[in-house]
């Protein structure tokens, strides 16, 4: 008895098969990148000074890290809020 379904049997079926999926286009150049910088080892160098001087840093009492005085409530004795919430 002949098959009515229109198919071969053991072949798998794909949704690819009957419409291949579309090639991606090419990449968007936005425009803006980001700000180049080198890598260094910060100690007591020139530009350590400068990187300071460019941004304004504070550093926690407590734990000696470092944070953006814009990020800061301005205070001379700073305390992160990693210390603070102890």
């Amino acid at each position: 008895m002949p098959s009515t379904s229109g198919s071969i049997v053991g072949q798998s079926f794909s949704p690819s098969l009957i419409r291949p999926f579309p090639k991606a286009g090419p990449r968007k150049e936005t425009g803006r990148g980001r700000k180049k910088r080198r890598s260094e080892i910060l100690t007591d160098t020139p530009v350590k000074l400068a990187l300071e001087e460019e941004e304004l840093w504070v550093k926690c009492v407590l734990c000696s890290f470092w944070a953006h005085q814009a990020c800061t409530p301005g205070l001379t004795n700073f305390i992160c809020h990693h210390c603070d919430s102890d």
